[in-house]
């Protein structure tokens, strides 16, 4: 199930606009509702996402360092890539056991 919502940065104004039941969000899907936004004057400043979706997080070499992408609509700015916190967390607690258990003395 993919639910894209939009918000409001400075109030609690938000609302879903797009489900998906048999499709994963991936880099193609993003830009076209990036595209849809911006041509009815939103600002996308952002994406909050699921890590679990290990092919969005390849399409976007989340990986790599990058955290932020061109933005679709308008290439002079972009929009920054934020993973939800508690997968965040998990992940870093695994790379941290991982260095513990093979870099220890």
């Amino acid at each position: 199930l993919t639910c894209v919502m939009v918000r409001r940065l400075l109030s609690s104004w938000k609302v879903p606009i797009y489900f998906g039941a048999d499709q994963s969000m991936t880099k193609k899907l993003l830009n076209e509702i990036i595209v849809a936004l911006e041509s009815k004057n939103f600002k996308v400043r952002g994406v909050a996402f699921d890590l679990g979706n290990k092919e969005f997080i390849h399409d976007v070499k989340l990986k790599h360092g990058n955290y932020f992408e061109t933005n679709p609509f308008d290439p002079v700015r972009r929009y920054y890539l934020m993973p939800d916190v508690p997968h965040l967390l998990k992940e870093c607690l695994r790379v941290k056991m991982f260095i513990i258990k093979y870099f220890s003395s």
